[in-house]
């Protein structure tokens, strides 16, 4: 059974400090929303986009909760703990992919080998302009055990819709949605069965740089680490093997004025093949790649 085609729904980017990296975003000039926890002892603040994505920067505000509902067999937590031991408190460890039946996601996750634990329902209160509503998500994890820094999930959004307000997706960096998520590994050939299942898309791009999965909103880039080098200034600073997320590329309405309001706040950015690179920061675990809107 091929799994449904799809979009990403969202990025998971792990973080030390949530108010470290909601410092860091509103200094690239995002809108950030309101803090908000998990029912399992983690918390967020969210970055919406008009293109209906968002940015999860994930903190931890209770260890102790979220390592009992951990070992309880939570895979989210699962997948989010063993990012931290093994990489970093800050970084991109999981991408949602946005899903119409995620229990149906699973079971095809499950037919092609890559499902990872149980249908993981969950909802939580989130605030509005008109007021404070329920929320939630059920998800399917898809992963690759010789990839164990990154992983996937079918993320069926259940009420969410309002939180998209133009309040919240308005960015003063002039940022309107993504443009593609960055993987490296010496063979990305090795991971196309692990892409295939979690995108949706049975077919794909291969080159000398690696795999192109072009989907309906952002593409997903699986490249080399040379590659990652020469087209997006990411160094090939890792020698393990295993597939992992290595930057993020936006889509923006000027790179010129992106540039200017990042140098007026000191922010350390370049220019790169067209495209303006911002190296990693606390409270940014990895790049973040800014293009301009083809017009």
């Amino acid at each position: 059974m091929d799994p449904a085609p799809t979009s990403i729904d969202h990025l998971v980017l792990p973080v030390r400090d949530l108010d470290l990296a909601r410092a860091r975003y509103e200094a690239l000039g995002f809108h950030v929303a309101a803090d908000a926890q998990h029912p399992f002892g983690t918390e967020n603040a969210c970055i919406f986009m008009q293109d209906g994505t968002y940015l999860e920067p994930l903190g931890v505000a209770d260890r102790t909760l979220a390592e009992i509902e951990s070992r309880k067999g939570n895979p989210f937590l699962r997948r989010d703990q063993a990012y931290r031991f093994r990489v970093d408190d800050e970084g991109f460890s999981m991408v949602a992919m946005r899903s119409k039946n995620a229990a149906a996601d699973l079971k095809t996750f499950s037919e092609l080998g890559f499902a990872f634990g149980e249908l993981f329902p969950f909802s939580r209160s989130a605030e509005t302009l008109d007021g404070t509503i329920q929320i939630g998500v059920e998800l399917a994890f898809a992963a690759d055990d010789r990839a164990p820094d990154a992983a996937f999930f079918a993320c069926e959004r259940m009420n969410m819709d309002s939180l998209w307000s133009p309040e919240r997706t308005a960015h003063e960096n002039g940022v309107i949605g993504l443009s593609a998520v960055l993987m490296s590994e010496e063979n990305p050939t090795d991971f196309q069965y692990l892409l295939q299942a979690a995108t949706g898309m049975r077919d794909f791009a291969s080159s000398s740089n690696g795999l192109s999965f072009h989907m309906e909103g952002a593409d997903i880039f699986c490249f080399t680490p040379t590659a990652m080098q020469h087209l997006f200034a990411i160094p090939c600073s890792r020698s393990e093997r295993g597939a992992r997320f290595e930057g993020v590329v936006f889509l923006c309405k000027s790179v010129r004025e992106l540039k200017a309001h990042l140098e007026a706040g000191s922010i350390e950015c370049f220019d790169h093949l067209g495209r303006l690179i911002v190296p990693a920061a606390p409270g940014q675990g990895v790049p973040f790649i800014f293009e301009e809107i083809s017009q």
